[in-house]
């Protein structure tokens, strides 16, 4: 079973009586931060308070990026917030849909084939910490 996979939320919520209120966005919002906890869920995806440009992340991480057989990048156009949940088992038993047809029925976004950069991180050198 995959773990969770839940960065944390940037910007907090503020309460107006019984209601949770994102706050207006800001020069400092950071579109790769959720609001609120997102990742992987038992039985499926859970993303709350998200760009477009995060749910491409999510799908890039090892559970969904092994079905789509590549990582995934945002080409929506799509600059708003938005909660979404997908119901979908990994891994998927041999008769359920695949993981693109789930995400456009489920969420309205098409999975397609493309080129882009690959964004990496290389560590050049690491010390154990020291007692001072």
């Amino acid at each position: 079973m995959p773990a969770l996979v839940f960065p944390a939320a940037r910007r907090p919520l503020q309460r107006v009586g019984d209601k949770f209120v994102v706050p207006p966005a800001s020069d400092a919002d950071d579109p790769e931060v959720a609001y609120c906890p997102t990742g992987y869920r038992v039985g499926g995806i859970i993303a709350d308070g998200v760009t477009m440009s995060t749910v491409a992340s999510l799908l890039s991480l090892p559970p969904a990026r092994v079905l789509l057989g590549t990582i995934t990048s945002d080409q929506t156009g799509l600059k708003g917030r938005y909660t979404l949940d997908l119901d979908y088992v990994f891994p998927a038993p041999p008769d359920a849909p695949s993981l693109s047809t789930a995400i456009k029925e489920q969420w309205g976004l098409r999975v397609v084939p493309g080129k882009g950069t690959f964004r990496t991180i290389r560590v050049e050198s690491a010390q154990l910490p020291t007692m001072d």
